[in-house]
């Protein structure tokens, strides 16, 4: 059986499990995984890296409301990725994620309809997918799943959450007149219960306020950030918000600083456990990437 695949069967039916790989590219890098269901009654987090298009592929997709969204992502992005053209890296990965959210609300249709249950029409998931091709980072995420390059002992470079609660996706929100259905529910500003204002799938909720407004304001499409990277870049991490929710990308860093000479298998379990003892509850995937291993 598949490694990733013994793991991701692990991870439901324990409280944690970790994994830790090698992968060639221009030099070896290290790759810890360390995923915990938490406090959940399942494990949602599915996660990839593979080499793929001449360079290597991180991948996490945090799945809400099921697992299926999250699943068809991992299986189909590095397919789908490689197929796609555009002019640049920046329009390949837009007709990337745009191709797997179409199908991906087909198959949530289809399956909808042979099971008979609306479930699927609200299932959906998040992604954060780095992508490395010789010395360029390519940072691509849809929804509050997180990416963070670390610098020098700071943060170098990190996605921006796309919640409801964040400026920017809230005037979009605006612009598509939907704000107006924005709840707070125990901290948590939510449209329509989703907490994210970008995702794949949740096709049902979309068209709901597609309906009334004409569009949904929930979108699939990525942000993408380019990096060049160098010496001066150890760490790299991705991470579901089960981490990010508890901790700030500076209490991320200061912690890499701290264990940097610890085995990295430790540091990435460690970033579970202290978000654990923050109070997170909610399933927590982090993949940590020693580039200059």
């Amino acid at each position: 059986m598949n490694k990733k695949l013994i793991l991701l069967v692990m991870s439901n039916l324990f409280f944690n499990v970790y994994a830790a790989e090698y992968h060639p590219l221009e030099i070896r890098k290290k790759v810890s995984i360390y995923s915990a269901k938490n406090k959940r009654d399942y494990q949602e987090d599915f996660f990839d890296h593979r080499t793929v298009d001449g360079g290597q592929l991180y991948a996490i997709y945090d799945g809400h409301r099921g697992t299926c969204a999250a699943q068809f992502l991992r299986h189909n992005f590095p397919t789908y990725f490689e197929a796609a053209s555009g002019d640049n890296m920046r329009h390949k990965m837009a007709a990337t994620c745009k191709k797997l959210n179409d199908d991906l609300t087909t198959h949530l249709q289809t399956k909808e309809k042979f099971e008979k249950t609306p479930s699927y029409g609200y299932c959906g998931s998040t992604a954060v997918i780095v992508f490395i091709i010789k010395d360029l980072a390519y940072f691509v995420h849809v929804g509050d799943s997180r990416a963070l390059l670390e610098e020098q002992g700071k943060v170098g470079v990190a996605t921006v959450d796309h919640k409801v609660s964040n400026s920017d996706e809230r005037q979009r929100l605006k612009q598509a007149k939907v704000d107006d259905y924005i709840k707070v529910y125990k901290g948590c500003s939510r449209l329509k219960g989703l907490a994210v204002s970008r995702s794949f799938g949740d096709y049902a909720l979309k068209n709901k306020l597609k309906e009334k407004r004409g569009s949904s304001g929930i979108i699939a499409e990525p942000d993408c950030t380019i990096q060049r990277l160098t010496e001066h870049h150890q760490f790299l991490v991705l991470a579901t918000d089960g981490l990010w929710d508890v901790m700030s990308n500076e209490d991320v860093v200061q912690l890499l600083n701290e264990k940097k000479e610890d085995d990295i298998d430790d540091i990435t379990e460690l970033l579970v456990t202290t978000a654990i003892s923050k109070g997170s509850r909610d399933n927590i995937t982090v993949m940590l990437v020693d580039l200059l291993s």
